[in-house]
This record gives C-alpha cells, sequence and structure tokens, in this order.
C-alpha cells in the first residue's frame, strides 16, 4: 500500500466512511461523484475545525452549520 492510498484510507476512518469509498467514488457518474464529494469535504472540514480547536465535542454543531449561507457570494447578513 503507498502512502496516498493510506492516507485516504485513514481519511475514510476519521471520517467514518465505509472501507474503500474513495475507490467507490471514483466509479460514480458526474453528479454523484459532485454530490459525495461535496459531503466528504463538510466532513472533513469539520473534522479539521474540531481537531485545530482541540474540541471533539463541538464537532455536532459544527456539522450543523448551514455551509451555504457560508459560502454564498451573495448571501446577505
Amino acid at each position: 500500500m503507498d502512502d496516498m492510498s493510506k492516507e485516504v484510507s485513514e481519511l475514510e476512518r476519521l471520517l467514518g466512511l465505509p472501507d474503500d469509498f474513495y475507490q467507490g467514488l471514483l466509479k460514480e457518474d458526474d453528479w454523484s461523484f459532485i454530490i459525495k464529494l461535496s459531503a466528504v469535504f463538510e466532513a472533513a472540514g469539520t473534522q479539521a475545525l474540531a481537531a485545530k480547536l482541540q474540541h471533539k465535542e463541538i464537532e455536532d454543531s459544527f456539522a450543523q452549520l448551514d455551509r451555504k449561507r457560508v459560502i454564498s457570494p451573495t448571501y446577505q447578513c
């Protein structure tokens, strides 16, 4: 197993994804790939924020954030 495969396997484990999720993702049609990859990015971002802030217990709160408002260039407060 090469280094990238090990990193992908570790990320799958950290995010609670099934084994070989990444390999299956590569076989998806375009829209399924985009939707699933977006969910992976959200989960990875949530996990990274909780780890950086060193508070695993806030991970659920981050997961509930509405990211549309955060990334939309037209969103007005």
